[in-house]
């Protein structure tokens, strides 16, 4: 079965894009599904490519996701146990300037 990346403090891996990653509790940049790894063997050698990095210092996980396309939806994700974000980018800066 495929899986998600999730990290207790960023949450889900949600993808890359011009070298830059994003994360359901960071920036879910309007992001509504996560990517899949076929394995956590192929999770963990995607991990270590990335360079330099405060994230290799942290815990990441394997979470099995049973999902019926090439993404993990938020719902799919809930399903298997992990949190569910919003993908409003306008709400997550919100919220992040009133954090502040």
């Amino acid at each position: 079965m495929k899986g998600v990346i999730y990290n207790e403090e960023e949450g889900i891996y949600l993808g890359e894009c011009m070298g830059l990653g994003f994360w359901s509790k960071m920036d879910p940049c309007g992001q509504e599904a996560a990517c899949l790894f076929e394995s956590e063997e192929e999770m963990r050698k995607y991990i270590e490519s990335w360079n330099e990095s405060e994230f290799k210092h942290n815990e990441f996980k394997f979470v099995p996701v049973e999902a019926k396309g090439d993404y993990a939806t938020i719902e799919e994700c809930v399903a298997a146990g992990l949190p569910a974000w919003d993908p409003d980018p306008t709400l997550t800066h919100m919220i992040m300037q009133k954090e502040k």
